[in-house]
């Protein structure tokens, strides 16, 4: 189960460098290793995230109205 763990964090982009060893887990020799590991993940998903963000943003003049500015002060005027 260790393997197929290490093996799809390397799978999702983490350095080998920061994977773990299943004996640093199982017998508790680094845990130390096993929370550089998790941050490490951490890391990758925020940066994987923050790219597919920027590959999809949004078109911005799609969301643009006319007369927005004047919204909030004539509706207290009317009524």
């Amino acid at each position: 189960m260790c393997f197929r763990f290490q093996q799809a964090l390397k799978n999702y982009g983490v350095n080998d460098v920061d994977v773990f060893q299943t004996v640093d887990l199982w017998e508790k020799k680094d845990i130390a290793q096993v929370t550089t590991t998790l941050f490490a993940l951490g890391r990758t998903v925020s940066l994987t995230t923050t790219q597919h963000a920027r590959r999809h943003r949004p078109d911005t003049q799609m969301f643009t109205m006319k007369g927005f500015e004047t919204l909030p002060i004539n509706v207290g005027r009317d009524g």
